[in-house]
């Protein structure tokens, strides 16, 4: 017996719209329905505290378990279960906003992050910019599509920053590589050779404020006296013209000597407190 489904149709395009909206929230409930028990069928434990629960369990292990019930008693492959389950799980009880939608959709839609949901999206193939539940499965897919190589581009560039800052801190911790200059340590090795060893064999310490102002002091008038002796070698080029190489490396040799103690009375006078006691190690002065 054939039955004429087109006569019992309204020719209202009103009536029309609103038969398809209904049978559209009918069949979205339909999807959160069946998903909910799918759920409970696949998450039910034979060792649960619930005797309700431990009979469902108990009821699908003798149908042969969740695979072979689905198969055989509901007719649905695993994957077809699967994403009725996770429409409910990401979904929940907010059922009124989605069901409108197919399932194949909402599937899409459940993959998206939950801050994805929220709002509109500008899709690439055409330039529109719609919200989720306004996209076909295709414009679905095109979305999540950039939105994964977005994902992929923020992550390459916070690893590449990491390892940039790894290394800049790598650089950052290991210490100063002293390369000595050959040419003044050797001036300097002349000079410990014809003067004695510029470390001395005694290490004086001043130890208290009276010796570091006596100290001070007599080391102040020893410079005055070896700058007014020398302080003419300074100002007078023609001292050294036609100066032998003998005279002229004993001058590099000991300005070398010079310039090493200078710089080991500054290390050791900038890294003290102002108005502490100065401890000076001449050993300090050797920079080889």
């Amino acid at each position: 017996m054939t039955t004429n489904i087109e006569a019992k149709l309204s020719t209202d395009l009103n009536v029309i719209t609103a038969e398809i909206n209904a049978y559209k929230r009918v069949a979205g409930e339909a999807i959160f329905e069946i998903g909910r028990r799918l759920k409970d069928v696949r998450d039910a434990k034979v060792d649960a505290d619930k005797e309700d629960e431990r009979e469902l369990a108990r009821q699908r292990e003798a149908c042969g378990g969740w695979i072979r019930w689905l198969e055989s008693h509901v007719d649905f492959k695993r994957r077809h279960a699967h994403r009725l389950i996770t429409v409910v799980e990401q979904f929940g009880d907010d059922v009124s906003t989605w069901t409108h939608l197919g399932l194949r959709v909402l599937d899409e839609i459940a993959t998206l992050p939950p801050e994805e949901r929220e709002r509109p999206h500008n899709i690439p193939s055409s330039g529109a910019t719609k919200t989720v539940d306004e996209m076909t499965v295709r414009e679905l897919r095109e979305v999540k599509a950039e939105l994964k190589k977005a994902e992929e581009a923020r992550k390459k560039a916070e690893d590449d920053y990491e390892v940039i800052r790894d290394t800049l801190d790598a650089r950052v911790s290991i210490p100063p590589e002293v390369v000595a200059d050959p040419v003044i340590s050797d001036r300097l090795a002349r000079y410990e050779a014809r003067y004695g060893d510029i470390d001395g064999e005694v290490t004086e310490r001043i130890s208290n404020h009276t010796e570091v102002d006596g100290a001070a002091a007599h080391f102040a008038d020893d410079t005055q006296s070896f700058l007014m002796e020398y302080a003419h070698l300074t100002t007078f080029k023609s001292v050294f013209t036609g100066i032998t190489d003998e005279a002229y490396d004993a001058y590099r040799t000991s300005l070398d000597a010079l310039k090493t103690f200078v710089d080991g009375m500054e290390r050791a006078m900038s890294e003290a407190p102002k108005g502490k006691v100065v401890v000076i190690d001449i050993t300090d002065y050797r920079a080889i």
